[in-house]
């Protein structure tokens, strides 16, 4: 996103005088501080009188032509009435020493703009819609001679070839090819999502540097770049206020200048695509179309903002909105407003704007305030769930943390670690937006109580009122854990009821296998059917290897071709004694009222794997040896799609299984469950003291 930096400052004599003859001093000699540069008359804006540019310490300020010819003047070699008298030859204004002593200390002085005065503090104030906390990560002298070379890319040779394939190329994947193939490459590519997500930051790096070189190329000079907080979302930002002093087809060019290198990015991407043939690559190339199209929102200070403001010639569309709504009220009421609000800002009266102008700057505050105040208000509901999901969120990240061993496994513990942080991050960006928003009106509140005894009484009632409200609110997501809707183990609870309750309905499953039982991994597939039919096959690598279960209704027969021996149980009448050690599904299939029955059950919060959504339901056995299960339930279907056993959670070692491809009710042939044992198998003999179903 672009940083740009200005500020409103009227120079008319509209306002009365009211000085002593003792205030003028026509032998004083005012003179601008160092940080001050003279920057021009302003190009391509909306207001009917022509504006001028001052600077100070890479702020951009806004002036009449009248506050710039005084500032012209004031070099420290002119006196007051000198100054007077250059300007009123020069301009149409007459001026006396008194006019100019007026205008340079309540405009130039309360700016901080003569030598020897500093910046207000309230110049520096943070505010909601601007980028806040910023983190410079590269100066000026860094980045102009990486953007002396880019600005080559911005040639009118290069971009028109640029746009042409950009179009052609996104017309073939969303009109041809699709971006389902893509996603899942990067899905089921190990590594795949962290390779996309790579690519889209890089992107975004070089969506600055766009910016940077845009207006390197139209002769302006690029400040810093970093890193901010703009409002509750980190964002990369490029300093580009120098294009205040530029054309305004120069400033649209900037504005469009990031937006042209993420297609010149997606360019790359795609011959990347063409000579790789992987489909994660144009997965890519789709993430970067959406923060595309996000950088095209008019309502914040993204790229859609400033061309907006450079489109209709308003420097800042948010920062002069209010004197734009003082300017539409008549003069008996402005005067109320005035006085009720003890007038307006310091040279905050806007000047006159274009019809045109006006008709589109009224359209946006329409669109654009019920919009604002919307999102606020929402962001203020939610919060309470926020900080209930990131809870939920960071208990289960501890316990997978808990699960694995830190020290054989330093990749996933990291990612886990960063999961945490991206879990907690929200809470405290939206606290803190939430309290820049308020600050200034709560300041206003406390000034207006401390004026008189009736207004501190009235203060106190509405502040008490405001405390009992906020209390209530912040109880909010507490009180109905009391009622238990909210309590960890009673949604662990409800959430496997209702999984059983899924599960109880159906007549027929299918779905392929994946697991792991510590290091040995498994593939596999899986045929269900009531009210006593299943097939199971298990293909798996260093000791595991084959297994082969299969009920025909009457035995379930568990076959080990490996060693040619088997295992022969009654099947039940309702298949209750079918199950498969490694696959957990086919128990719960046939006994789903029976699933985690008389275990410790834990809301874990939502978790999403393969592009789909879960609830997480930790099942602990109350035996001492402390055995858990994580139950991923589906959000759509109520069904549990993946199974992670711990036996032992200090050993780290982690039995899991997951069902791929489920298809629910499907018809099932009956010669699916239809086997004959070869007539060599042996049976499997088992230790002394485990107990089987007699088989009759």
């Amino acid at each position: 996103m672009q940083d740009l930096n200005t500020q409103l400052v009227s120079g008319d004599l509209s306002s009365p005088l009211n000085l002593e003859e003792g205030d003028v001093q026509p032998a004083e000699k005012p003179a601008l501080g160092r940080h001050v540069h003279l920057s021009g008359k302003m190009e391509g804006l909306g207001f009917r009188e022509s504006q001028w540019l001052l600077e100070s310490r890479g702020k951009f300020i806004q002036v009449t032509e009248l506050l710039y010819r005084i500032a012209e003047q004031a070099d420290g070699n002119h006196t007051l009435k000198q100054i007077a008298a250059l300007v009123s030859d020069s301009t149409e204004w007459s001026l006396e020493a008194q006019d100019v002593n007026y205008l340079i200390k309540s405009k130039l002085v309360a700016l901080g703009l003569m030598q020897d005065e500093v910046i207000p503090e309230s110049s520096a104030s943070s505010s909601p819609l601007k980028l806040n906390l910023q983190f410079r990560a590269l100066a000026p002298r860094f980045i102009e001679p990486i953007t002396y070379v880019l600005r080559w890319l911005c040639h009118p040779v290069i971009v028109v070839p640029v746009l042409v394939s950009s179009a052609l190329a996104r017309w073939w994947l969303y009109r041809v090819h699709g971006i389902i193939p893509g996603i899942q490459d990067a899905i089921y590519t190990p590594g795949g999502i962290l390779f996309v997500l790579a690519l889209v930051l890089l992107a975004a790096v070089f969506h600055e540097f766009g910016h940077a070189a845009a207006l390197r190329h139209h002769g302006g000079r690029v400040g810093n770049m970093g890193l901010g907080l703009y409002v509750v979302s980190p964002a990369l930002y490029t300093d580009v206020s120098d294009n205040y002093r530029l054309s305004r087809w120069a400033r649209v060019c900037t504005d469009l200048g990031g937006i042209y290198f993420h297609l010149l990015c997606s360019v790359f991407l795609f011959v990347a695509y063409l000579a790789t043939r992987r489909e994660m690559l144009l997965f890519s190339l789709f993430l970067i179309d959406l923060e595309i199209l996000e950088q095209f929102i008019p309502f914040v200070r993204l790229d859609g903002y400033w061309l907006l403001c450079d489109l209709t010639g308003i420097p800042d569309l948010f920062s002069q909105m209010v004197p734009f709504l003082r300017s539409l009220l008549p003069p008996p009421f402005e005067a109320i407003l005035n006085k009720a609000t003890n007038g307006p800002a310091t040279g905050q009266k806007l000047p006159e704007m274009k019809t045109w102008v006006k008709a589109v700057f009224c359209a946006y505050i329409l669109v654009t305030v019920p919009i604002l105040v919307y999102v606020f208000a929402r962001m203020i509901l939610s919060l309470p769930d926020l900080v209930s999901q990131a809870e939920s969120g960071v208990r289960l990240q501890i316990e997978l943390l808990r699960q694995i061993d830190v020290r054989r496994d330093p990749f996933t513990t990291a990612l886990l670690i960063l999961q945490i942080v991206l879990l907690i991050a929200p809470v405290p960006a939206t606290i803190y937006f939430l309290w820049i928003t308020i600050k200034a009106p709560l300041q206003q509140f406390v000034d207006w109580a401390s004026r008189t005894p009736r207004n501190a009484i009235a203060g106190g009632l509405a502040t008490v009122a405001c405390c009992g409200v906020l209390a209530g609110f912040v109880a909010q997501p507490v009180i109905p854990r009391f009622h238990g809707s909210n309590d960890p183990s009673r949604r662990g609870r409800q959430l496997i009821d209702e999984s059983e309750q899924a599960t109880a309905n159906l007549n027929s499953m299918t779905a392929d296998l994946e697991g792991s039982i510590g290091e040995d991994h498994y593939t596999g597939k899986m045929i269900l059917k009531r009210p006593n039919l299943a097939r199971v096959e298990i293909n798996g690598s260093k000791g595991l290897g084959r297994i082969f279960m299969i009920s025909d209704g009457k035995t379930v027969t568990t076959y080990f071709p490996d060693n040619n021996e088997f295992v022969q149980v009654q099947a039940g009448q309702h298949g209750e004694f079918i199950q498969s050690t490694l696959v957990q599904q086919v128990q719960q299939f046939f006994t789903p009222e029976a699933i985690d029955a008389n275990l410790q059950l834990q809301y874990m919060g939502q978790r999403s794997l393969d592009g789909m959504e879960f609830d997480v339901v930790q099942a602990k056995g109350k035996s001492p040896t402390g055995e858990m299960v994580n139950h991923f339930i589906s959000r759509s279907d109520k069904l549990i799609y993946r199974d992670e056993e711990t036996s032992d959670p200090g050993d780290g070692r982690r039995t899991w299984v997951v069902l791929k491809d489920v298809k629910t009710n499907p018809d099932i042939d009956g010669s699916a469950f239809s086997w004959k044992l070869p007539g060599k198998a042996v049976p499997v003999q088992l230790p002394t003291g485990i107990q089987l179903p007699v088989k009759e």
